[in-house]
Parts: C-alpha cells; sequence; structure tokens
C-alpha cells in the first residue's frame, strides 16, 4: 500500500502542475497581448491628436486615409452621441468577464480572442473615462478612414478581429476550455498510476 500510494500521489501532483501550466501560459498570454494592444492605441491616439488635427493624411491614396475625429458612441462610431455610459458599462462588463474566465482557457486561440477583446474595450473605456465631457461619457478618439466606412482606430480593430477568430473557432468546433486535449494526458497517467 505504502509504494502504491506514493505514485498516485505524485501522479495526481503532475496532473495538477500540467494542467496549471495550460493556464498560466494562456492566461499570460492573453494579459501580455491585451496590454500590448492598449499601449499601441494609447499611444496611436497620443499621436493622431498631437499630429492629424486639421489634417487629411492619404497613406493609399483615397483608399485608405488618417483622418482625426471623435465619437460618443460605438465602434466604428455606431450610434455617436448616444449611449456613452451604457458602452461604458458593456465594456466594463465584457471586461470582468475576460479577466474571470482568463485562467482557465486551454485554448490559446481562445486566449488571443481574449486578449483582443479585453485591449479593445479597455482602449476605448480608456477614453469614455477620461476625455471630455466627462467620466464615461467621454469621446473615443478615431484615427483611421476607410471609404464608405466610418472612422475607427486601434481597439476597435482589435474587437473586430476578435469576433473574427471567434467566429472562426466555433466553426472548427474549437472551445474556450478544450477539455478532451487537457484530459488525454491525465487519463493517460491515471491508467498507469493503476497498472502500478
Amino acid at each position: 500500500k505504502y509504494f502504491r500510494a506514493r505514485p498516485s500521489a505524485w501522479f495526481a501532483s503532475r496532473r495538477k502542475s500540467v494542467v496549471n501550466l495550460i493556464r498560466t501560459k494562456n492566461w499570460r498570454t492573453t494579459f501580455a497581448v491585451a496590454w500590448l494592444i492598449w499601449l499601441l492605441d494609447y499611444l496611436t491616439k497620443q499621436w493622431a491628436l498631437n499630429y492629424l488635427p486639421g489634417k487629411d493624411v492619404k497613406v493609399l491614396g483615397d483608399f485608405l486615409k488618417l483622418q482625426l475625429t471623435s465619437n460618443t458612441g460605438a465602434a466604428f462610431g455606431l450610434g455617436a452621441n448616444n449611449g456613452g455610459i451604457a458602452l461604458s458599462i458593456f465594456a466594463i462588463a465584457a471586461s470582468c468577464v475576460v479577466v474571470y474566465y482568463a485562467p482557465f482557457l486551454t485554448s490559446k486561440g481562445w486566449s488571443w480572442v481574449f486578449a483582443l477583446v479585453l485591449g479593445g474595450a479597455i482602449g476605448n473605456l480608456t477614453d469614455r473615462a477620461f476625455n471630455h465631457p466627462g467620466l464615461f461619457r467621454g469621446s473615443v478618439t478615431d484615427w483611421i478612414r476607410l471609404p464608405n466606412w466610418p472612422n475607427f482606430n486601434i481597439a476597435d480593430t482589435a474587437i473586430v478581429i476578435a469576433a473574427i477568430l471567434a467566429f472562426l473557432l466555433t466553426l472548427r468546433n474549437i472551445p474556450p476550455i478544450k477539455r478532451e486535449e487537457r484530459n488525454a494526458w491525465i487519463n493517460s497517467n491515471r491508467n498507469f498510476g493503476r497498472i502500478i
């Protein structure tokens, strides 16, 4: 019994370590990428505020321009001048959901989805919290323009990419918590423990 108990305890410890390693790696990816997105969004908005006022900079002719605008609506200027506080509350709620579930993710793809959502939500939430006219009613800085499309920013882009990636992962039937992949190693060691 003594010799059977020790390997079983060791395997139980190893199973827990591997699961924690998977979760820790994805957790770090989520928050590191989210922070980089927020930083890039913040720096580009500050650059736009200092460099683009009154300018219409052509990057790829009339297809891609840099033009400074602001709005109090949703992404891409949708619903401008309406619902700033409601959108801020929604962004806070979405961020809390991401922060809560991020440590449990076992899918790297979904870690990127959560990172893009978190970085984009906090990026625009920063504007709403600190820009005029006040707390959670501030205007969001937009500076990228495409033909027949409202101006947008890096945070908006991150959120759209997250939606596309989530759609593709769903089509491939890849869940955020990939139990089959995680349990394969656990079951193999459990069976080995029984043999011992």
